[in-house]
């Protein structure tokens, strides 16, 4: 089993927009954590989008958990 090379940290300030969030932070996060780069997600995202889109936000949340190997954080 290779070695972890450490865990380090991902800031995303535009929340989870639907068009790019999956090729631009989730492309890059799993291929770190191929390489065993494991990041932890940090998310922030302005309080009108983070309200408007507020169950979709829940939903995709959940989706992330546990899908490269590091934490997921959410702040609106």
């Amino acid at each position: 089993m290779p070695t972890s090379r450490g865990r380090h940290l991902y800031l995303c300030f535009e929340g989870l927009p639907k068009t790019v969030f999956d090729a631009q932070v989730l492309g890059f996060l799993n291929l770190m954590a191929a390489h065993d780069f494991v990041f932890d997600l940090f998310i922030f995202e302005g309080l009108g989008s983070a309200f408007s889109n507020k169950s979709w936000n829940a939903m995709r949340l959940e989706e992330l958990k546990g899908a490269w190997g590091g934490k997921v954080y959410y702040f609106p």
